[in-house]
């Protein structure tokens, strides 16, 4: 696998950055991004609201997975979503271990 570049890394984040904006998640974290070839694999945890259904998650999150898809890149997108609780950061006060776009092409928020 190779490292991802950081402006996709960039646009990638830009996007999740969108719907968090717009309210559609209350946030995200953990997003991975690798390549191999001409695959783009990006693995993210997104954070819901409590108080939204299981069913209503999941069709938000199926809109951010889509129009990360259609973003312009080179690569075909492969997208892998997880969907947390918007409280579920309070689990972890020191944080995730993956912080930074590092050699490895790791990303999170």
């Amino acid at each position: 696998m190779d490292a991802v570049p950081p402006e996709i890394a960039d646009q990638l984040r830009a996007e999740l950055q969108r719907h968090q904006d717009a309210g559609h998640i209350a946030g995200f974290h953990q997003l991975r991004c690798r390549r191999t070839n001409d695959q783009l694999w990006v693995d993210v945890h997104v954070l819901i609201p409590g108080d939204v259904t299981t069913r209503e998650a999941h069709r938000r999150v199926s809109r951010i997975e889509q129009s990360l898809r259609a973003l312009p890149l080179k690569d075909e997108l492969h997208v892998t979503s997880h969907i947390e609780p918007a409280d579920h950061q309070a689990a972890h006060p020191e944080g995730h271990p993956e912080t930074e776009v590092g050699s490895s092409g790791t990303t999170s928020s």
